[in-house]
């Protein structure tokens, strides 16, 4: 927190603080929507891998640029002297209040997220157990595309 009253050149500074804040809730608000996709996603059934992987492509850069703004927020916070929670600068504090709020929505989307991933997970182990329990039992198609030893070819359904 900033004790002294603001010096004439210190509106740009502010001003850089402030941008930095609006940039770093502006990323994380995107980053909300990506989780939505992700759990969207998640919650589908079939599950759509390719799909996935780009939202969690999306979701890794999205990262990168909420950790870019928020070290952006940190230089204009040595720069002008502020310390969140600013509670010398209501429009400062009101904005890092959104951001700790949205920041533990997210947070708490994360884990939403991360519970159907394994749950997803637990969902193709299981599968994969039951494929190798009949393993011994028939063939199925290959890697190649074709029955081995002359068994009975089969389709097994992912969803069920």
């Amino acid at each position: 927190m900033r004790f002294t009253a603001p010096e004439a050149g210190d509106n740009t500074i502010v001003d850089n603080l402030t941008l930095a804040l609006r940039q770093l809730d502006q990323a994380l608000d995107k980053l909300g929507q990506i989780l939505q996709t992700e759990y969207q996603l998640l919650a589908a059934m079939p599950l759509q891998p390719v799909a996935l992987q780009c939202v969690t492509h999306d979701k890794s850069q999205q990262l990168s640029a909420v950790a870019h703004y928020d070290a952006l927020r940190q230089q204009a916070e040595v720069d002008s002297g502020f310390l969140a929670p600013y509670a010398c600068h209501p429009d400062l504090d009101n904005l890092w209040a959104q951001i700790q709020t949205r920041t533990l929505d997210l947070y708490e989307q994360n884990r939403r997220n991360r519970v159907s991933l394994e749950s997803q997970i637990a969902h193709i182990h299981s599968l994969s157990a039951a494929i190798k329990a009949l393993a011994p039992q028939q063939m199925f198609y290959c890697a190649d595309g074709a029955s081995h030893y002359g068994m009975r070819l089969q389709n097994l359904d992912i969803n069920a």
